[in-house]
């Protein structure tokens, strides 16, 4: 994942509830932790069953490209131009979004996608639960890292890249 990417994941609404026991507004494992590696398929929860997230891997092929090569059981579609791609994982279904070429039809394509599966998104980075809603994703995506990177790419460089 490259600076100017900004990542969701979407997960089944009713197992955020049944696999941490309440209802949150944030998952911690989401939220950015500085300087430190997190290894998303040993470090969160699956909150999805066995499998169920590979099930729908066919709908995104025509979305934003074939599948790609991966050295691991990770399936990625799109990858390869490193633009917008899908990351499906044991557990989990992330989406990376590349803000130099934001496309609409993608965010939109996602809500449909999360409201027709009753999904919930989870904002990498502030780790916020968020309704499937244009409005809601755009706010988080315009408060991100990624955001500030597209704005002002040496700030956000210098910023968070450690250089003085």
């Amino acid at each position: 994942m490259a600076i100017w990417h900004f990542s969701i994941s979407l997960m089944p609404a009713h197992s955020v509830k049944n696999t941490i026991g309440y209802i949150s507004d944030v998952l911690d494992e989401y939220v950015d932790r500085p300087f430190e590696e997190i290894d998303l398929d040993k470090e969160t929860p699956n909150y999805w069953a066995p499998s169920d997230a590979r099930v729908h891997a066919d709908s995104f092929r025509e979305l934003v490209g074939p599948e790609t090569k991966s050295y691991s059981d990770v399936i990625q579609f799109g990858a390869e131009e490193f633009r917008d791609y899908v990351e499906i994982r044991e557990g989990d279904l992330t989406f990376h979004f590349d803000l130099r070429y934001l496309r609409r039809e993608l965010m939109d394509w996602i809500i449909d996608f999360a409201c027709r599966h009753k999904l919930v998104i989870v904002a990498h980075g502030s780790g916020r639960l968020l309704e499937p809603k244009f409005e809601a994703l755009k706010q988080e995506l315009l408060a991100s890292r990624a955001a500030e990177f597209a704005r002002k790419p040496l700030e956000s460089i210098l910023k968070y890249g450690g250089g003085e």
